[in-house]
């Protein structure tokens, strides 16, 4: 059960999330902030912070479409047809105007309380500096922005509260054990498995369920991945995918994140392992530079075959029927895995890094 209804959730969790504050489990979230069931607190700094990484992601964005703008003409050479022009109509200055704006809206749905840090002492602030004390470490010198938000929202805080800190930095959970009022929790997954802990007899029910069928749950998933398509996304140039099998599916651990009388939802994260199948230039043992031409010229191909693990969050609904106190006819109504449609992203590179 939750010890709180004060909830804040630190900037690397929205990026982890790639800035999408519609996705299922932010979504969930909102909802019952509106119903006052949960508070979402935020700092000024937390709001900057979002603010910035929207505009480096909307940046890094406008520069592909910009250089597609670039090079169309080769596709309407091909095909005279192809439609490029809906991105003449890109303003950058719209776009990210508009991306803010749905942070804004989130917030402001949620009915957020955004603490400022005008209340902060900065003799707290620089004791914890010099002592290298969470969420200072040797490794992490300038931690100034997470130690701002921290400080900020205890001052928020009455002597008798307590607030879940939704972040998997590490120093920012060392801070927390040692603050008895601040609750450290890895994501907002977690926050509302939590919550939905207070409806019993379906949380255990469906657990229960994905226990008994966990081989089904996995045949699912790698049905799914199966028939996705995998890139390589590495400095190895003209590489390709040649195929790909997977070689092991980790163990799930779900949670619930949204209750109704007839369905629920219950997100978790899945690591699998991967066997990869490369191919590409042999730029190491079979090219030549003309510096004449000022090109490389390669005369061979190589095959490489490597094993990475990737971790995926995979969502899924359940149906049911209540009759009573009993849950029934349990089945599992859509199984998806976020993000899959633009395919699986992978770092194949032509040797391997032998000293990662």
């Amino acid at each position: 059960m939750l010890e709180s209804k004060k909830i804040f959730i630190d900037t690397q969790y929205y990026v982890k999330k790639g800035l999408n504050f519609d996705y299922q489990t932010l979504s969930s979230f909102k909802d019952l902030c509106k119903q006052d069931k949960l508070t979402n607190f935020t700092t000024s700094v937390v709001q900057q912070e979002v603010y910035k990484k929207i505009k480096d992601s909307t940046t890094e964005a406008l520069s592909i479409i910009k250089d597609f703008k670039r090079k169309r003409h080769l596709l309407t050479a091909i095909n005279q047809d192809f439609n490029c022009s809906i991105f003449d109509q890109i303003n950058n200055d719209d776009i990210y105007e508009q991306a803010n704006t749905l942070f804004d809206n989130f917030l402001e749905e949620c009915n957020t309380t955004i603490v400022d840090s005008s209340n902060v002492n900065t003799e707290d602030i620089l004791e914890l500096y010099f002592n290298q004390s969470p969420p200072f470490s040797e490794k992490k010198q300038k931690e100034f922005p997470d130690a701002i938000s921290l400080l900020s929202l205890k001052t928020n805080l009455t002597n008798d509260e307590k607030i879940y800190i939704v972040s998997d930095d590490p120093d920012m959970n060392n801070f927390c054990k040692t603050d008895t009022q601040m609750i450290s929790i890895e994501s907002l997954e977690k926050v509302l498995d939590l919550y939905n802990q207070h409806d019993e007899n379906i949380t255990i029910k469906i657990k229960k369920y994905i226990s008994e069928h966990d081989s089904e749950i996995k045949e699912k998933i790698e049905s799914i991945l199966k028939d996705a398509e995998m890139y390589n996304n590495s400095s190895w140039e003209d590489s390709e995918i040649n195929d790909f099998h997977i070689t092991n599916i980790g163990v799930i651990n779900p949670n619930i994140i949204n209750i109704e009388d007839d369905k629920c939802i219950t997100i978790f994260d899945i690591d699998i392992e991967f066997e990869i199948h490369a191919s590409g230039p042999d730029y190491i043992n079979s090219s030549i530079y003309d510096k004449e031409d000022g090109k490389l010229y390669v005369f061979d191909t190589t095959d490489r075959i490597e094993y990475i693990d990737k971790t995926f969050t995979v969502e899924i609904v359940f149906t049911y029927e209540i009759e009573g106190l009993t849950l029934k006819d349990i089945e599992i109504d859509s199984l998806t895995i976020v993000s899959i449609l633009s395919g699986i992203e992978v770092d194949i590179e032509e040797e391997p890094d032998y000293y990662v």
